[in-house]
């Protein structure tokens, strides 16, 4: 039940195509765009070794009043940036060929029509060749209205320039590498004030999709943990060679009263382990609690050093005047018996 979650989780929070224009839900059962709808939207495939092929299916629904023409194609897709999403590309480069899984993906038809208010499900084959090399691979199915047979007919609740796809990540079991690497940790906000949120930067240097999971704590000089915030809590991943940054936010859990060196711990794991890495560092945080009790402590001993002085002063006049006093009384006797 967990590993479902988890991988259900994994799956959902990845992707944000560029090319082809999506919108997600975060629900990983299917896409709308413009009357056609697809699921699931994203398929995980294992492929374990020895395995001739492995398959599965994708139904699409045309709920518009028009009968469309659809084509279906095969593209690759690898990550666009580090912010986590990605684009439909040819294979054009190393890391794309890599990685992709187009040339490996053989679908039952190429094209179809859809009548009104229907649905047809289409088998997809991944080919285990010898030349599907062990880790990840991704591509995607995409279905798109075929312009050149639609007709007058055809209402325009279709919008032609977008299409509806199923991402696939497979997974070719026996020789699958995981590795998790934190590059850089950047607070936001400005410099020494408690930062709202902590931005890591991984990069995957294994051969399969990964995610990282852990927290990072927040400890004030005194050793109180005052912030703690989850690492990625949706489970998006990052693609294999690539980078892909997470902001994990840093809810003041507790009032830090004393500004200084904090320590702030960033421990993090890729899914498939229990072993976590942990990087410790120590940063000058200040918050207007802080600030609020530094300035009053520095306003009491203010006064309290103004009283002492003032005191100070007073005392000493004082001793001054005791000591001077009898001089003044036996001046003032030897003048009456003088007289």
């Amino acid at each position: 039940m967990i590993k479902s979650l988890i991988r259900s989780k994994l799956l959902a929070g990845l992707f944000i195509p560029l090319v082809v224009v999506l919108a997600l839900s975060g629900s990983t059962a299917h896409a709308a765009v413009g009357g056609l709808s697809i699921g699931p939207f994203l398929q995980e495939v294992t492929i374990k070794p020895g395995q001739a092929e492995s398959s599965f299916l994708i139904t699409i629904t045309n709920s518009t009043t028009s009968t469309l023409p659809m084509r279906l194609s095969v593209v690759d897709f690898g990550a666009a940036d580090d912010t986590g999403a990605v684009n439909f590309l040819p294979t054009t480069d190393s890391l794309e060929r890599k990685y992709g899984l187009a040339s490996w993906m053989r679908l039952e038809k190429d094209a179809i029509i859809l009548a009104p208010k229907t649905s047809q499900r289409v088998k997809i084959m991944i080919e285990n060749r010898e030349s599907l090399s062990p880790g990840g691979h991704y591509g995607a199915v995409v279905f798109q209205v075929d312009n050149k047979q639609t007709d007058d007919t055809v209402r325009p609740e279709v919008d032609f320039t977008k299409a509806v796809s199923t991402l696939v990540l497979a997974k070719k079991l026996g020789g699958e590498k995981q590795s998790l690497t934190l590059t850089r940790s950047t607070m936001s906000g400005p410099p020494i004030f408690f930062p709202s949120e902590i931005h890591l930067r991984f990069l995957n240097n294994g051969n399969v999709h990964t995610a990282p999971v852990g927290e990072i704590t927040v400890a004030d000089p005194i050793g109180r943990v005052v912030s703690k915030g989850m690492i990625n809590p949706e489970i998006t991943m990052v693609l294999p060679e690539t980078f892909r940054i997470y902001k994990t936010k840093l809810p003041i859990n507790e009032i830090l009263w004393i500004p200084g060196g904090s320590t702030v711990t960033i421990r993090y794991r890729d899914p498939g382990t229990n072993s976590y890495v942990t990087n410790v560092s120590k940063v000058f945080i200040i918050t207007p609690h802080a600030i609020g009790l530094t300035l009053t402590i520095l306003l009491v001993l203010f006064i309290s050093l103004r009283y002492h002085r003032q005191n100070h002063k007073r005392i000493h006049k004082f001793i001054q005047h005791t000591k001077t006093a009898p001089k003044k009384i036996v001046h003032k006797v030897k003048k009456k018996n003088k007289k």
